[in-house]
């Protein structure tokens, strides 16, 4: 399971756990490091701080953060942020690609793949101004009520299937939003960038959309926060049912 503490506070825990021998770090070279606590850029794994992350925005109203790990299998976590946090260390991640969503209040949820390493800050921006995503879902000339709508990078950063979150409650991350009765839906804010649509109705069907494009909200012409943020209409789109 994933914690997320200050990284001040690991430097004590580290400093009063008892330490293991190890067998002799090599670096990127080949060469071994006889002296684990040099400066060579190769951590010894005794005093080896979790990957960190280092917000490079400014801080936001209730600001959050989610590590949707790359590999199969792999849990999503949702950490919480201070106003203070500059910068954090994400207990029990492991080192390697992630995707890193970072999320908050009346602002559009900015994932990116990051490069998770031992004690090395991996920069991370987010929450940005967004764009509010509309459509009608039919099935031939009739609208599809109550299919549940995702939205996918697109291209996926991996091999995992991922989904943005677009905002969080007490439950979690809200990652989907359902179709009303005239198949209509709205996706609240997506930063720039490339998308798909992932379509379920429960229990009968599933498919997904084409691939669609979220300009920068600030070359469209209007205000990008809230309820004045400018829209993007999808229009009517045809889906094609699948098995179940």
């Amino acid at each position: 399971m994933i914690r997320i503490v200050p990284s001040c506070l690991l430097a004590v825990a580290l400093a009063a756990a008892p330490l293991a021998a190890q067998p002799p770090l090599q670096d990127l070279h080949g060469n071994t490091n006889t002296n684990p606590r040099a400066s060579t850029g190769v951590m010894s794994p005794e005093v080896a701080l979790p990957p960190l992350v280092r917000f490079t925005a400014k801080p936001s109203a209730g600001r959050w953060l989610a590590v949707l790990p790359l590999a199969p299998g792999s849990r999503v976590s949702l950490l919480p942020v201070r106003d203070g946090d500059r910068e954090l260390a994400i207990v029990g991640a492991q080192p390697g690609s992630t995707l890193v969503c970072v999320g908050g209040q009346n602002a559009a949820t900015l994932c990116q793949k990051v490069l998770f390493r031992h004690g090395f800050p991996a920069p991370v921006d987010g929450p940005v101004a967004g764009v509010r995503v509309t459509g009608r879902l039919l099935q031939g000339s009739a609208p599809a009520p109550g299919v549940q709508v995702r939205v996918l990078p697109h291209p996926l950063p991996g091999d995992q299937l991922v989904t943005v979150p677009f905002a969080r409650d007490d439950k979690g991350l809200v990652t989907t939003v359902t179709t009303d009765e005239e198949g209509r839906f709205v996706v609240p804010l997506l930063a720039p960038g490339g998308y798909r649509l992932e379509l379920r109705s429960p229990g009968s069907w599933a498919g997904q959309g084409a691939p669609f494009k979220v300009a920068d909200p600030r070359k469209m012409g209007q205000a990008a926060a809230g309820s004045d943020a400018p829209t993007l209409d999808l229009g009517a789109l045809n889906v094609q049912q699948k098995g179940s």
